[in-house]
């Protein structure tokens, strides 16, 4: 098994934390009696957009300051990857323990019906990777140095050559 490039290694960190903050919010939300307002998912987004972001801030700041745009976007991908990935699991697992909120979700969505815990997962898990694509894209855009002020850096290297 080859060990993890620095930008696997931040991906996993931060998408654990990720993982760890939806959790944290969805059962907040659960204690209050509030995990079935679908509006509120919206708020997944904030946790997951602070997640991609401290990967691609930390992720530039390893590489000094010249992050290729394309690992940059791999990285927040990736973290995504891990917590949505884990995040849509924890939620399996939940709704197949949380009957109640179950037979709640299928009451109250218009295609109840077909919500189980296996689709349920599935979709958080589209929304979420669906978001961080857009929030990826938008994160490297505010993230990105371009080569014009790396090359006014007192100690910029010359630019990676272009293949």
């Amino acid at each position: 098994m080859k060990p993890m490039n620095h930008t696997e290694s931040i991906a996993v960190r931060y998408g654990l934390l990720t993982f760890v903050g939806l959790v944290a919010f969805f059962l907040v939300m659960r204690m209050f009696n509030l995990a079935q307002n679908q509006e509120l998912r919206v708020l997944n987004m904030i946790i997951l957009t602070i997640g991609i972001w401290r990967a691609v801030a930390r992720l530039k700041r390893i590489e000094g300051n010249s992050m290729e745009y394309l690992n940059g976007v791999a990285c927040a991908m990736f973290t995504a990857l891990v917590g949505v990935g884990c995040f849509a699991v924890f939620v399996c697992v939940y709704l197949l323990i949380d009957t109640q909120l179950l037979e709640m979700l299928q009451q109250k969505s218009i295609v109840g019906k077909y919500i189980n815990p296996f689709s349920g997962a599935a979709v958080i898990f589209m929304e979420g990777i669906f978001s961080a694509a857009i929030i990826s894209l938008g994160v490297m855009q505010y993230l990105k140095t371009s080569m014009l002020q790396q090359m006014h850096e007192p100690n910029a290297s010359l630019p990676k050559a272009v293949h």
